[in-house]
């Protein structure tokens, strides 16, 4: 991931944070998990839906600004 991916997201979750209302983060937000563009992904037994523990530990920062 570039700097500058690195540096959007961290600005996206933290405006997601502080705009009125409760903030929805899905599973897979705070290690920027994609499905490329398919939102109902519940019925897909392929590699669309595995959950990548490498991509979730190189983006520990992202986490540590979710969780309190």
């Amino acid at each position: 991931m570039k700097p500058m991916e690195k540096e959007v997201m961290m600005d996206v979750v933290a405006g997601t944070m502080v705009l009125k209302g409760t903030p929805m983060m899905l599973m897979g937000d705070e290690y920027r998990h994609t499905r490329y563009g398919n939102n109902n992904s519940y019925g897909h037994d392929t590699a669309l839906n595995n959950f990548h523990w490498k991509e979730a530990s190189l983006n520990i920062l992202l986490l540590l600004l979710i969780l309190p």
